[in-house]
């Protein structure tokens, strides 16, 4: 794995060579091409098993908040087979293809809710592309500024009431949780408050953080990180995911339990 790092890097390295006499047209080809959507699941997995020393992972529980279409919890089952992976997702049209995508997967277990600071009802605002669904409302003054190609994925095409829990009331019976993946469109910060419990047993957290304002009412990353930290989590990595000319957007950003 190592030599093939090293290829890898050797391979782009020449690649980007012809480009250093220009640093505007390097540094612009680096962050567009070279951007690995998944990027933030390899490291991911490099700080658990560095953690772990070979140990089992029988006893312990994945929770993927916002899961999607299962992407997520594919990799790490196939990473780590005795891992049960709880999988959170509220909109119903993703429910299908999410069965699909982990059917057969015995360890990985789906819950079709949402997850807030406190249990109710709320209305999940779906969006054309599903992925940019989300709790809160769009924000469509900053939604009109993007390009056509971005407004029409996130064009609101229907309303959807749906149940909200806690992370709390779903995994209080769980005594240890190797990682919550978050990615729930700006909300993250009202699931990690309806968690404190649970993030008290939670050895690693990879969460998106958000540097816009799509989203009525949606937190920023620097709420989520004061949180974190306030409880006893330290950012370990962090993964830029989407940046325009002028500032990042969003980001990963994955946190280690210091007391665990």
């Amino acid at each position: 794995m190592k030599f093939i790092r090293k290829l890898f890097n050797a391979t782009t390295a020449l690649y980007l060579a012809p480009l250093r006499f220009h640093p505007a047209i390097f540094h612009y080809v680096k962050g567009v091409f070279f951007i690995d959507p998944s990027e933030h699941l390899y490291r991911t997995a490099r700080h658990i098993d560095r953690q772990r020393n070979g140990e089992g992972l029988k006893e312990s529980i994945m929770i993927d908040v916002g899961a999607a279409f299962g992407s997520v919890a594919l990799y790490f089952s196939k990473r780590y087979e005795d891992l049960r992976i709880y999988c959170i997702e509220p909109n119903p049209r993703m429910q299908a293809r999410l069965k699909k995508t982990v059917n057969g997967r015995n360890r990985i277990f789906v819950k079709n809710m949402a997850l807030g600071s406190s249990r109710g009802e709320l209305v999940l605002h779906v969006t054309a592309n599903q992925l940019s669904s989300s709790l809160n409302e769009l924000n469509q003054s900053q939604i009109q500024m993007l390009n056509s190609e971005h407004r029409s994925w996130l064009e609101e095409t229907e309303e959807v009431r749906v149940n909200v829990s806690t992370l709390d009331d779903e995994f209080q019976d769980f005594p240890k949780i190797l990682l919550i993946k978050l990615d729930t469109q700006g909300t993250e910060l009202s699931v990690f408050q309806g968690g404190k419990e649970v993030l008290k047993r939670t050895k690693f957290v990879l969460a998106e953080m958000n540097n816009h304002d799509l989203y009525k009412n949606t937190c920023k990353y620097y709420e989520v990180d004061e949180f974190l930290r306030a409880h006893s989590f330290r950012m370990i990595d962090l993964i830029v995911t989407y940046h325009t000319d002028e500032e990042v957007q969003e980001y990963d950003a994955l946190y280690e339990n210091t007391k665990l």
